[in-house]
């Protein structure tokens, strides 16, 4: 039999803005959500921790260690993703004294934002949370033709990382029914 639960799993969910990315994470059971955009205020009652800079996550990653959170929470939510990785990015920055990541020389920089932020993914996996991680969507052209396609809206250096962690990759999208009602699928 196949388990079900998200507990111990890690999800990336990719959607348009406003498709659902956040209701997900806000109905999933006994979930933290670190909220990156101010998302939810139209869900009252989720377990959310507003996340304006990298130090609150490295913050919010110690605390995940204690027995008491363990206990309150099965999953983390990453909303959205990509502010997370700018987050990182400043905070490695920050901590080295420049304003641009490539401002650390021979692309250091680079390393160590991705290191970072590959760490900290990590140490909530191996906490054995799940991790639900969100993201835009964008539309792509495919060369050469008059189609397109859709891929997570995640810097080129980010989208690797995050493939190489999870184990699943949806994608949210809706439909419209003959009522006219909009009914969502993964």
């Amino acid at each position: 039999a196949i388990n079900k639960s998200l507990s111990g799993k890690t999800l990336l969910l990719a959607g348009l803005p406003k498709i659902g990315k956040s209701e997900f994470c806000a109905q999933s059971p006994d979930t933290l959500i670190l909220d990156f955009e101010n998302g939810y205020n139209a869900h009252p009652g989720v377990k959310r921790l507003p996340i304006t800079k990298w130090a609150d996550v490295k913050q919010v990653v110690r605390q995940l260690k204690t027995p008491e959170a363990q206990k309150m929470y099965q999953n983390v939510a990453i909303d959205t993703l990509a502010e997370a990785w700018d987050l990182c990015t400043s905070y490695v920055c920050s901590q080295n004294a420049v304003q641009n990541i490539s401002d650390i020389g021979y692309g250091k920089g680079y390393a160590m934002r991705d290191n970072e932020f590959a760490n900290v993914l990590r140490e909530i996996i191996n906490l054995n949370y799940g991790l639900i991680l969100t993201s835009h969507l964008k539309e792509k052209p495919i060369e050469d033709s008059e189609m397109t396609t859709l891929a997570p809206d995640l810097d080129k250096r980010c989208l690797p990382i995050v493939n190489g962690l999870v184990d699943i990759i949806g994608v949210i999208t809706q439909t419209w029914n003959d009522k006219n009602e909009s009914e969502r699928w993964l």
